[in-house]
């Protein structure tokens, strides 16, 4: 049996700047025994991040690809986890209980594997995220999620997803209730 996505074209969410015509982010879903294969595509004439991170910042403080993810199969079901990846290859790996109230900082590592490159045109981020390590039970229709992608300078960034409605103002992204099937097998 062979479990994947089809490819997904990110949405636009919201822009603090004018909003870029083509959409520049997509991604992909595989399972490959009990890891999910998650593999981002960013096209952006100009990244917006950092070699190194300091103290008290994070990927999702610059250019990020994000997957929230939860294996109970059940839309609005806690916890789900977040995982980023920025253009640098860094990681922020976080279990949410309660989306009213996200950890200020990680406090655990749940496996995630990532490598961040760079292309002509942008970059790409292929994530590996070990399912069992998250409690999941192995059927493939409990894996739901969502993707986003947090692309430009504070001042002129835009907020883009796989699922979440476009919004007049910037919104949270923890909001599992659109969280969709990730994966469709065969």
């Amino acid at each position: 049996m062979t479990c994947a996505s089809a490819l997904l074209t990110l949405g636009l969410v919201f822009s603090k700047s004018p909003a870029p015509v083509d959409a520049p982010v997509s991604v992909q879903f595989a399972l490959d025994g009990d890891t999910l294969k998650v593999h981002y595509e960013v096209k952006e004439s100009a990244v917006y991040g950092r070699g190194t991170l300091n103290p008290g910042q994070y990927s999702f403080n610059y250019d990020v690809v994000e997957l929230f993810l939860s294996v109970a199969g059940q839309k609005g079901n806690v916890p789900y986890y977040e995982f980023d990846v920025d253009a640098a290859g860094q990681i922020f790996q976080l279990k949410i209980q309660d989306p009213h109230h996200i950890p200020p900082r990680p406090t655990a590592t749940y496996g995630l594997q990532a490598v961040s490159t760079p292309t002509d045109d942008g970059w790409t981020a292929d994530l590996e995220i070990p399912l069992k390590a998250l409690g999941w039970k192995g059927d493939p229709k409990t894996v739901i999620a969502n993707a986003f992608a947090v692309l430009g300078e504070p001042s002129s960034r835009a907020y883009w997803s796989a699922f979440l409605p476009r919004s007049q103002h910037l919104i949270t992204f923890h909001q599992p209730v659109y969280f969709q099937p990730a994966l469709t097998c065969e």
